[in-house]
């Protein structure tokens, strides 16, 4: 393929070196490419000898990687292009996050793959640009051929997955110009035990009878890996449960989950951030933290400056996110703040030390805790953030788990909302 790339080349999906084949069928049509190759390669004398045995089992990880991430491309987003690195720097470097998949052999398996003689791989070479600040990648999606070939299979979502050994517990560095890059550690008591929580949740997820009351295009409700995300290159910070098709809908849609066949229901910490901040400062709280006298139309605009308050690492004078009208006309933001401190002032030293990363670690250990138990208890929750999407007839009892672990973790109450 030469360098007549279409602009949507650059806005698609990175490769996922953990896509594995879920189906018997797809695994077999995978192996019957992987031997197609190995044939090749031998009637053009490519390979001397014999991979040896991991190097063999690595071969047919690539080949199952770049045909089912082609072809699920394809189901997805019909002549899609999927992005991936050729990085020597890359590429062969141990990396907890990616999978023996991403070795220094997978540009010869594209490229074979690629070839005229196999034909089933379209390949973009990436270029660096020197008159640019974006380099453009390599690109691949699934031809012609591999799409006729893999038609009788009448392929669904469901055909896919991913693999066991994909990481769970991410830690990502702290953010520069808006992005958080995946740093690497070291396994200790502390991550082992955050990687089997998240494990033991994921394979009660993935038994559970979950399905939509009507289907959106995109969403497979398949997808149900849950991932643990820490932030700013510690586990002090964060945490939050991310992943499930659950998350990636709206609101409106979430209403057509069903649960054992029956309707569902959102139960939603009330105030959790504010709740969790007088808890571990050992002081009870009741009320509403967002009624600052003065602003009690702008209970919105509270909300969001007293979240940036917890979360910053000092005074600030604006917010770039912040909607004008949600606060009062010609109101100062350092007002605003000076405001929510005395009203707030029980708790005054945890504003602007980022202890809101802090909260966040223990809203998410929270979550983490109730799904755990309620899988004890034989019943399914979805996580959302601080929320968790039940069974409507199982909402009291659930109801019960969520305020018993709050007062477990905090010290202090909680309400909890519900939306039907």
């Amino acid at each position: 393929m030469n360098a007549e790339l279409d602009e949507s080349a650059t806005k698609d999906r990175h490769l996922n070196s953990h896509r594995v084949a879920r189906s018997e069928q797809l695994k077999s049509f995978v192996r019957s490419i992987a031997a197609q190759l190995e044939a090749y390669e031998a009637s053009l004398c490519l390979r001397v000898r014999a991979r040896r045995l991991d190097d063999q089992r690595v071969f047919e990880q690539q080949v199952e990687c770049l045909v089912c991430e082609a072809l699920l491309c394809h189901l997805a987003q019909p002549g899609g292009w999927v992005a991936v690195t050729r990085s020597k720097q890359i590429l062969g470097h141990a990396n907890r996050y990616h999978s023996p998949v991403m070795s220094r052999t997978l540009p010869d398996v594209m490229d074979r793959l690629a070839s005229p003689d196999m034909g089933l791989l379209e390949v973009g070479m990436g270029m660096v640009n020197p008159f640019a600040n974006v380099n453009q990648r390599t690109i691949f999606r699934a031809t012609d051929r591999l799409i006729e070939q893999a038609a009788e299979l009448n392929l669904t979502h469901a055909d896919f997955a991913h693999a066991d050994a994909e990481e769970v517990i991410i830690l990502k560095a702290e953010k520069q110009s808006g992005k958080s890059a995946r740093i690497p550690y070291a396994d200790d008591e502390q991550t082992s035990k955050l990687r089997s929580e998240v494990q033991t949740i994921n394979a009660w997820l993935a038994g559970a009878d979950i399905e939509l009351a009507r289907d959106f295009s995109g969403v497979h409700t398949d997808d149900r890996k849950m991932t643990r995300s820490f932030n700013n290159g510690t586990f002090r910070h964060g945490g939050r449960l991310s992943g499930g098709f659950w998350q990636g809908i709206t609101k409106a849609q979430r209403k057509s989950v069903l649960i054992d066949g029956q309707d569902t229901v959102t139960l939603d910490y009330k105030q959790m951030g504010p709740s969790i901040h007088y808890g571990l400062a050992g002081i009870p709280f009741d009320g509403d933290a967002y009624a600052v006298p003065g602003y009690e139309h702008h209970r919105s605009g509270i909300k969001q400056v007293f979240g940036a308050m917890t979360h910053s690492a000092g005074r600030f004078n604006r917010l770039d996110d912040l909607d004008p009208c949600s606060l009062p006309a010609g109101v100062q933001l350092s007002k605003v703040c000076r405001d929510i401190e005395q009203y707030h002032a029980p708790i005054a030293d945890r504003f602007y030390c980022r202890s809101g990363m802090e909260a966040m670690r223990t809203e998410s250990d929270i979550i983490v805790g109730v799904m755990l138990e309620l899988r004890e208890l034989g019943i399914v929750g979805l996580p959302i953030h601080d929320a968790v999407l039940v069974r409507e007839d199982q909402a009291d009892q659930v109801e019960e788990v969520m305020q018993g672990l709050f007062a477990q973790y905090t010290g202090n109450t909680v309400a909890v909302s519900r939306e039907c």
